[in-house]
């Protein structure tokens, strides 16, 4: 199955209408009028009729895996559930296997998610949720229950008709194989389908297993791919156009936005071949500079990861550059002062600071350093711009709550432009840190976390997110009119508007 760019049954009926020019609410009033408001209420469940576009669409038939590889927004999770619903709604899927990449997740995309069981499923169906016992129970008896691969040994044993893996890519690398592995070996009941779908991540053994199979025995094993665009409509306006301009031209742009797979040598989001690319001198002039930091968590040397200090600033030509790399396991009294000392000699005009793992407590632990060598602290906001004043250090306090991969591919998505420049002997393993780097949650990276903020702060990166409220606008309102209808003969909806056979295609 290859991706294509139709539009959904109900996207291609408000085409029409728009065609119709100043006519199209008289006509949309006409054929309202005509359908029962239950039959109204119906199309709201009626996922492949109404809702999907063609490539959305997974079909029936005696395969082993149907897969949905695409670009980030593209659908695919409301895709495998509403596919799933169908199947237990058919009775086909009376026990199914959720799993995401923890079990937490299983739960917040699959289960209580705006695409998931309990959004999706129509009330005469039925779907409760038992935490208790972590599994869905549907009114016709069907049970879908929710496991994790970082406990792959408990889909060791349980059988399943139906198994839906959600962003295999970011399952945890020591147990992956094990918990797919243990899931296909489960899908023993009727005809063991699984479904998948997963934005691509370089070189990733699940990805490329999925892949060989699907190209090996395409009728068995269905694979689809799509890129971002495919589901502008659904998307917050002008979010899409923002992430090209980030990350377009850009290998991590071809992986999150139109869903190609690289499998590469190496996992890693930095290149040194793009370091090396942009190289340039220590600049003659800079309009800004700034220490960044995050801290390590504990103040014990032996036991503590290291603080990451970094020293960049921002060319009058708007390149970012990389001047320093104080990065090292120092204890909560000493990095505080090496970090103003760095502030002052270096004339910057900020501190900014990963709060995370330490909250107020380092921006008090600054305030220290700074009153010891007679200068004020000043804290100010997410947006404010910081100046230069006499005796003044600015501090900007960081809680992020983005994926710290996101973060760094943001940044490296720069460096590959070649907008960002490493200068002079100052940086210690920072290339080697950066170069290794592929994003594992947890691993040592404090040299790469402070180069990442600086990278944010200097070049203004922001990463959006999708607001799901934008897809569903106006719907209360829709509703409300259509319930408000009187009751009449049943119709087609889509053949009254000039399409369709009855099948929901216009």
């Amino acid at each position: 199955m290859s991706a294509v760019v139709d539009p959904s049954p109900i996207e291609a009926m408000l085409r029409g209408l728009v065609e119709l020019g100043p006519r199209a609410h008289a006509v949309l009033e006409d054929v309202l009028d005509q359908v029962p408001v239950h039959e109204l209420a119906a199309m709201a469940f009626d996922w492949e009729g109404t809702w999907a576009r063609p490539e959305q669409v997974i079909p029936q038939g005696k395969w082993r895996s149907c897969g949905f590889l695409t670009g980030r927004g593209f659908g695919k999770t409301r895709s495998v559930v509403s596919f799933m619903i169908g199947e237990v709604a058919a009775g086909r899927a009376m026990r199914v296997a959720l799993i995401g990449q923890s079990e937490a997740k299983s739960v917040e995309v699959l289960v209580e998610g705006e695409t998931g069981i309990l959004a999706l499923c129509p009330p005469w169906l039925g779907a409760e949720w038992f935490s208790s016992s972590n599994r869905v129970i549907f009114g016709n008896g069907a049970t879908a229950s929710v496991y994790t691969p970082q406990e792959a040994s408990g889909l060791r044993g349980p059988q399943h008709h139906l198994g839906v893996a959600t962003e295999i890519a970011s399952w945890p690398k020591a147990t992956r194989a094990e918990a797919m592995s243990n899931l296909r070996l489960g899908l023993r009941l009727g005809y063991g389908k699984l479904l998948w779908e997963s934005t691509p991540k370089r070189r990733n053994p699940l990805i490329r297993e999925m892949l060989d199979r699907a190209k090996r025995d395409p009728t068995r094993h269905l694979l689809v791919t799509g890129r971002t665009d495919n589901n502008t409509i659904n998307l917050a306006p002008g979010v899409v156009e923002e992430w090209k301009e980030m990350w377009g031209g850009t290998s991590l742009g071809a992986e999150e936005l139109d869903g190609t797979f690289f499998d590469d040598a190496e996992d890693a989001l930095f290149r040194q071949a793009w370091i090396d690319k942009a190289r340039r001198s220590w600049p003659s002039l800079l309009v800004r500079r700034v220490i960044t930091v995050d801290p390590a968590i504990t103040s014990n040397p032996k036991y503590s990861d290291a603080t990451g200090i970094a020293d960049m600033g921002l060319g009058v030509d708007r390149q970012v550059y990389v001047l320093g790399n104080m990065t090292g396991v120092h204890r909560a009294e000493v990095w505080p002062g090496t970090v103003v000392e760095a502030y002052v000699k270096g004339g910057c005009d900020l501190i900014v600071i990963e709060t995370n793992r330490g909250g107020n407590a380092w921006a008090a632990l600054i305030r220290g350093a700074c009153h010891a060598r007679g200068l004020t602290l000043e804290v100010i906001g997410a947006i404010e711009v910081p100046g230069h004043r006499a005796g003044v250090v600015y501090l900007r306090e960081i809680n992020s709550k983005t994926q710290k991969v996101v973060r760094a591919g943001a940044a490296a998505a720069l460096v590959e432009r070649g907008r960002v420049s490493f200068v002079g002997d100052q940086l210690g393993a920072l290339e080697d840190r950066l170069c290794a780097f592929d994003g594992t949650e947890g691993a040592p990276d404090d040299e790469v976390d402070a180069f990442v903020l600086g990278c944010h702060e200097l070049a203004g990166l922001a990463i959006d997110r999708l607001d799901p409220r934008v897809a569903f606008a106006g719907i209360k309102e829709m509703s409300a009119a259509l319930n408000a209808a009187p009751r009449g003969a049943a119709v087609n909806l889509a053949a009254l508007l000039g399409g369709g056979n009855g099948g929901g295609r216009i």
